[in-house]
């Protein structure tokens, strides 16, 4: 899932806790808070993975269901498409895919 509006603060605030590191990050902004949850993984010597969907996974499950879409353009579409896979085969934070991802989202927005 993926927050619509990054502008907006949500109601929660500016905040991810990390189910991968125990670690509680507030900011006062979406793109400072994606760092910060970065730059903290980095710290712990955690992969980083693709921090963003999970900060925008872990703000959907604090915030009302309308503050969420399932898809910001073809990246999304295609991730969700291959995940069932990739879980399979046991591959998880790849910070290619992550790349790709978001490449496609700003190509092909939906």
């Amino acid at each position: 899932m993926w927050y619509q509006e990054t502008s907006l603060e949500p109601r929660s605030g500016w905040v991810f806790e990390d189910a991968v590191t125990g670690v509680v990050t507030n900011s006062s902004d979406y793109k400072s808070l994606i760092r910060e949850a970065a730059r903290r993984r980095e710290i712990n010597g955690t992969p980083i993975g693709d921090i963003e969907a999970e900060v925008n996974d872990y703000l959907c499950s604090v915030n009302p269901p309308n503050f969420c879409t399932s898809a910001r353009g073809l990246g999304d579409v295609v991730a969700n498409w291959l995940k069932p896979a990739a879980d399979a085969l046991g591959v998880s934070g790849c910070s290619g895919c992550a790349r790709r991802r978001a490449a496609l989202n700003t190509l092909v927005p939906l």
